[in-house]
C-alpha cells in the first residue's frame, strides 16, 4: 500500500531546494517562500542544516530505503552526495529542483543533459510561470525516463545510447517549453536537465526497481 504522505507530497511539493551556502541564496529563498505560500518547498536530509527554515520549507523524509549505490553515482560524476540526493528525491517526486545560486548550478553541472542558457525573467510573473512550466516538465517526462532507465538496467538498450537520446530528448524538451526566454544559447545557465543515470557504470537489472531515473527539471533562480 502507497503511503498516503507520499501521496500528499507528490500533490503539494513545488519542488526540491539545492544549494552550496553561496552568497544570496538566502535572498532567493526568501523569494520562494514570498510567492510560493501555499506550496511546499522539500530539502532532503543531507541539506537541511545549510537551508535557512522559512515558511512551507518542509524536510523531506527519504520516501525509500536508500541504496548504497547513489554513493558511487556521486563520486563516479564528482558532484556532493546532497546532489544527487536531491536529484533523487525530486525524481522519486515527480517534482523540479530549484538551484539557489548560479554557482549551486556549476556544481551539480555533471549530472545535466542538457543546460538551457539565456537571460534571466525580467519580472516575478515571468518566473513564476517558468517555474510552473518547469513542474509540467517534470510530470510529463517522468514516465518516458522511467521506461528508458528500465531498459538499459534490463540489457534490452546500450547505456552509451540511451544515454545519447535521453540527451536529445531533454534538449528538445527545453528548447519546446523555455522558447521564450530565448534560443537555450545565452549567457546564464537557467534551466537544466538532471539525469542520474549519467554516474552509472554497471548497470544492474534491479536498479529499475527505484524511482531516481527520470529527467530532472531544474530551474536556477536569479533573486
Amino acid at each position: 500500500m502507497l503511503n498516503p504522505e507520499y501521496i500528499a507530497l507528490v500533490k503539494n511539493l513545488r519542488g526540491m531546494l539545492f544549494g552550496v551556502g553561496d552568497e544570496g541564496e538566502d535572498d532567493a529563498i526568501s523569494w520562494l517562500v514570498k510567492h510560493f505560500r501555499y506550496r511546499e518547498l522539500g530539502v532532503p536530509p543531507k541539506l537541511w542544516d545549510q537551508i535557512p527554515q522559512k515558511g512551507k520549507i518542509i524536510y523531506i523524509k527519504h520516501p525509500f530505503e536508500f541504496p548504497d549505490f547513489l554513493d558511487g553515482i556521486a563520486d563516479r560524476v564528482g558532484v556532493p552526495a546532497s546532489a544527487v540526493e536531491c536529484v533523487a528525491f525530486a525524481s522519486a517526486f515527480a517534482t523540479p529542483m530549484i538551484l539557489l545560486s548560479r554557482r549551486a548550478a556549476e556544481v551539480i553541472k555533471p549530472l545535466s543533459q542538457f543546460t538551457f542558457k539565456g537571460d534571466p525573467p525580467e519580472d516575478d510573473r515571468s518566473a513564476k510561470f517558468h517555474l510552473r512550466v518547469c513542474d509540467y516538465a517534470a510530470v510529463d517526462i517522468y514516465a518516458w525516463a522511467h521506461d528508458s532507465a528500465k531498459a538499459v538496467f534490463s540489457g534490452r538498450e546500450d547505456w552509451s545510447s540511451e544515454v545519447k537520446k535521453r540527451r536529445k530528448v531533454a534538449k528538445e524538451d527545453a528548447l519546446k517549453r523555455f522558447w521564450r526566454l530565448g534560443d537555450g544559447k545565452g549567457n546564464f545557465p537557467l534551466f537544466m536537465y538532471l539525469d542520474l543515470i549519467l554516474g552509472v557504470d554497471e548497470p544492474h537489472e534491479e536498479f529499475g526497481n527505484y524511482l531516481f531515473w527520470s529527467l530532472v527539471p531544474a530551474w536556477v533562480i536569479y533573486a
